[in-house]
């Protein structure tokens, strides 16, 4: 597998974990955008 999270399995099998934490930093990101520009507006 040419990714280091990747070792021990055969690449597809990960996908699905790694198309998760790509999701869940998205959404993380999404999250502290909005809390940001709420910080700022109510400030």
């Amino acid at each position: 597998s040419r990714f280091p999270f990747a070792v021990g399995t055969g690449g597809k099998s990960n996908l699905p974990y790694i198309i998760g934490i790509i999701v869940l930093a998205a959404a993380a990101a999404l999250f502290l955008m909005r809390s940001k520009k709420n910080k700022v507006t109510t400030a």
